[in-house]
């Protein structure tokens, strides 16, 4: 009868440890569960979100020193005499 209470014994040890393996486990699952919806909503997230930003790339081009401004400063070339092509107007020449 010894016999049988010490085996009795160690089959509810034995189903209190496998209940208790087996709790922990399906917690496990449930965290990792909840885990992977909380990953995979913000994936979403920034994957959506990404849509909504707008960025410009900024281009430099070459500056060129052609370009044709207006400027204020004329030196006048004041001639003596009128010439035929003149038509009384005075030459003007930039100043650069």
């Amino acid at each position: 009868m010894l016999l049988y209470f010490l085996g009795a014994s160690k089959l509810a040890m034995l189903y209190a440890i496998v209940n208790a393996v087996a709790a922990i486990a399906a917690k496990a699952l449930i965290v990792a569960k909840v885990a992977l919806a909380i990953a995979t909503a913000i994936a979403l997230t920034k994957a959506s979100g990404h849509k909504e930003k707008v960025s410009y790339e900024i281009i430099k081009h070459p500056y060129h020193s052609y370009e044709q401004t207006q400027s204020a400063s004329y030196d006048y070339d004041h001639h003596g005499g009128f010439e035929e092509n003149d038509l009384n107007y005075r030459k003007r020449r930039r100043i650069y």
